[in-house]
């Protein structure tokens, strides 16, 4: 008796003394934050499959931003009821409310801007997401992760503004894609050789690339300069109208060359006009550009015409 005794206070004491789970149920569906760091934030959550409805863009979330304070909230549609959560506090939906019926994008959008909140541009915010289906602890689900690199980007653009590759140098690297935009306009725009050497150190560093020009006087110059130089003294009518009428990436002609093109292609028309042109063409021109020389070509004509018909009265 006293060893069954013993074997179950034993089997109490196992029992007591077991961990409890590593999971409990409220880790589904609310955001965790992964990680808070100064540049960059990181959060993920995890939303079961079955309770997730499709959004009017046809997808299982939609982001927005809010007009005050700028940060990012995440909507999502739990069948008839709809959730917005803040990144600023994303343990729990900052805005809840029921439909009867699903709302169409542009009442969704009056919906949320009386809230202070508009569509998000996650590119310019700096902000990248992934949305995957996860299977998390057994359960179906929808991982949505998002990676904050707001701050990051906004020291990066200080950097591209003034030209100054050192301030990024300690720095973490952000995702290229988003500050490409951005570091490639700048570095067309820029009008020094020292602004541009900054840029292309920003550059590599995060491996972005850059176009092969950024000024158009610098384009003038190392264009094809013997080609054009062919196209605008020696080429004809037909030559310099197929040039035209092609891409200016396929040609390598920038615009001011391009322009020079076609005041040589209107000056070798105007001179065949002259010389080969018809008086009905003479005049049609005429009336487009009141040249004088085509007024005095036309008149030219003109007599011709009048000569025989004087030489036959006679």
């Amino acid at each position: 008796m006293w060893r069954y005794l013993g074997i179950v206070l034993m089997a109490l004491v196992i029992e007591g003394c077991q961990t409890p789970p590593l999971w409990t149920s409220s880790e589904l569906n609310t955001f965790q934050v992964v990680s808070y760091g100064y540049d960059v934030r990181h959060y993920r959550a995890y939303f079961t499959r079955a309770d997730l409805s499709l959004l009017p863009n046809k997808k299982r979330t939609m982001f927005f931003e809010h007009t005050k304070h700028h940060t990012l909230a995440v909507l999502l549609r739990r069948r008839n009821r709809y959730e917005l959560y803040d990144m600023s506090d994303p343990s729990h939906p900052k805005i809840r409310f029921e439909t009867p019926k699903p709302l169409s994008l542009s009442a969704l959008y009056r919906r949320l801007r009386r809230y202070g909140y508009r569509p998000a541009n996650l590119q310019k915010l700096g902000i990248q997401v992934a949305i995957a289906p996860r299977r998390y602890r057994g359960v179906k689900t929808w991982m949505i992760e998002i990676e904050d690199f707001s701050r990051l980007k906004k020291r990066y653009l200080k950097a591209i503004k003034l030209g100054q590759s050192a301030l990024v140098r300690r720095l973490k690297p952000i995702p290229a894609v988003l500050i490409a935009p951005e570091l490639r306009a700048a570095f067309i725009a820029a009008r020094t050789p020292k602004k541009r050497k900054a840029l292309i150190r920003i550059a590599r560093r995060l491996r972005i690339n850059l176009p092969e020009t950024s000024h158009p006087a610098q384009t003038s110059q190392s264009s094809s300069p013997h080609r054009f130089e062919y196209y605008l003294k020696r080429a004809s009518e037909s030559e310099l109208r197929k040039i035209l009428n092609t891409s200016t990436e396929k040609t390598k002609i920038n615009s001011v060359q391009r322009r020079a093109l076609r005041q040589r292609l209107h000056q070798l028309e105007r001179d065949r006009l002259l010389k080969k042109g018809s008086l009905d063409e003479l005049i049609d021109a005429y009336r487009r550009e009141k040249d004088p020389l085509l007024k005095r070509r036309i008149m030219e004509l003109l007599e011709k015409r009048a000569l025989p018909t004087l030489e036959e009265n006679h």
